[in-house]
């Protein structure tokens, strides 16, 4: 039985690419169920894509009197959703709660990235990655040595440690 998840392998076989169409010919294959976000909004607002024609042409704003409502996204995230305001100059002020819990204080911020597994190796990878140079100046001003340290092995360990399993 094949499993393919969408990543490619390390070794790559002699006749890689007809292994997906083999295996789906034959249906010999399984489907892994990756972790996905649910996002709920809560007021009176609507969500964005960025992929839409119609942008919005103004920020939208709550009026403190207004009643609050929630409303549930109708597409299950599968990598990451970027929560933040529409035009990129203004501040994102968010309530963040995680599975019904009791949320969070207010924040401010300029938005925030949430992600799944399978995103965990993409954009927010990507925004929170050091180089060794960073790693170095960290090192440097908490006062250590960095003669005896290997940066390089220590830059990398952190960096694994930000990738997490895309299953459930």
């Amino acid at each position: 039985m094949h499993v393919y998840d969408g990543t490619l392998p390390e070794n790559e076989p002699k006749d890689f690419h007809i292994l997906p169409e083999l295996a789906l010919n034959d249906g010999k294959y399984k489907n892994l169920y990756r972790t996905r976000i649910k996002v709920s909004l809560r007021g009176n607002t609507t969500s964005h894509s960025l992929h839409s024609d119609n942008p919005p042409s103004r920020p939208r704003t709550l009026p403190e009197n207004e009643p609050k409502d929630f409303h549930i996204l109708p597409e299950l995230a599968l990598n990451d959703v970027y929560v933040g305001e529409y035009n990129s100059a203004l501040v994102s002020k968010l309530i963040i709660s995680c599975d019904s819990h009791v949320p969070a204080k207010q924040i401010k911020c300029s938005g925030m990235c949430i992600n799944t597994g399978s995103g965990s190796t993409a954009w927010y990878y990507t925004i929170s990655k050091l180089s060794e140079a960073k790693v170095n100046q960290l090192l440097t001003l908490s006062g250590l040595d960095t003669s005896g340290c290997n940066v390089a092995e220590i830059t990398e360990r952190y960096n694994k440690s930000l990738q997490f399993s895309p299953g459930r």
